[in-house]
């Protein structure tokens, strides 16, 4: 079976990399498909390390142009189908007015009984099952019809186009990287930076580079907080392109992150990513933890209080490490 499939995920790093197996998948059952995802500047780097996608179609520059160049746009992707896995309306106006033969969107939101004509049901709210399991629901039409388990979808992230290592962050002679990314945007239950400043105290006396990672907006949050004068730490918020901060996570031994783009990231490379969560649904770790080869998570004994933190022990991170590491946390 040859068709031309178009993917749409337009929002978050993390949800952009938790989609990317879909397309895995697809080129496993149909090697002669062709894969267009249609995403945002933004996560473009993630989706070029893919090699199961054949094209990025950005629609940030394409969302500010008038409606003929949009529908031009749309009909140039020359796609058959084309799967919602974010139902965005305006890009789901575009693929039926386009005239694209198939178009598959869950049942659950308004916009797919206007402009999608195959409707899958179910729910991801109330699912006990993970966000890259619950995306193969849209694919039982294409007559992928079984959903995998959690252990069939490292195979099909396609990582193989990491970008390089960004310039002057090589690795220290024999020191073993591990990256702590402090905050999430407002994306995820956070572990506070007095639990981050209690771990990188414990790693202090082993042969270990800290690199701290993040934007310059969270840099300027915590720059008062964390303990970025440690010798054996590195500060690398706000220094890094999407791409570069790719490069840096494929050259780490571990990552430790709540639930948050760059532990996905992390999960993907087939780097020991080590997830920090709430228990509350539906942020808990049964729907996003991180899913690699690698990938582990810790869970505090209960959701925090407003203005309170992942009650998590830097100790238990450590022992994490320990297990995982077990060459270097001797």
């Amino acid at each position: 079976m040859s068709f031309k499939v178009g993917i749409v995920r337009t929002d978050s790093i993390g949800d952009v990399v938790l989609t990317l197996p879909m397309a895995g998948a697809l080129k496993h059952h149909y090697p002669n498909c062709d894969i267009t995802f249609i995403g945002r500047t933004y996560t473009g780097p993630i989706i070029k390390c893919s090699s199961f996608i054949d094209r990025f179609a950005d629609w940030t520059p394409i969302e500010k142009q008038g409606a003929g160049e949009q529908l031009e746009w749309m009909r140039s992707l020359d796609l058959d189908t084309i799967i919602f896995a974010l139902p965005d309306a305006n890009i789901m106006s575009l693929a039926r007015r386009a005239g694209i033969e198939k178009r598959i969107a869950t049942a659950g939101r308004i916009q797919s009984w206007k402009y999608a004509n195959i409707r899958p049901r179910f729910s991801r709210k109330n699912s006990d099952l993970h966000e890259a399991v619950l995306n193969f629901n849209l694919l039982a039409s294409l007559g992928i019809d079984k959903l995998p388990s959690e252990f069939d979808i490292p195979q099909w992230y396609g990582f193989q186009q990491v970008p390089p290592t960004p310039v002057n962050w090589e690795k220290r002679g024999e020191l073993s990287r591990i990256i702590l990314h402090p905050k999430s945007q407002g994306s995820a239950v956070e572990w506070g930076m007095e639990h981050f400043n209690e771990l990188i105290d414990l790693l202090e006396p082993f042969p270990v580079e800290v690199v701290i990672t993040g934007t310059q907006g969270e840099y300027n949050l915590v720059k008062d907080q964390l303990h970025f004068d440690r010798q054996h730490v590195r500060n690398s918020m706000g220094q890094l392109s999407l791409d570069e901060l790719i490069g840096l996570v494929n050259t780490a031994d571990a990552l430790i992150a709540a639930s948050t783009g760059p532990l996905h990231i992390a999960a993907a490379c087939r780097r020991l990513a080590i997830g920090l969560y709430t228990p509350q649904r539906p942020m808990h770790p049964g729907r996003w933890k991180p899913l690699g080869i690698n990938a582990h998570f810790l869970v505090a004994p209960q959701h925090p209080a407003p203005g309170e933190f992942l009650a998590i022990k830097a100790n238990d991170v450590l022992d994490l490490l320990r297990q995982n590491l077990p060459t270097v946390f001797k």
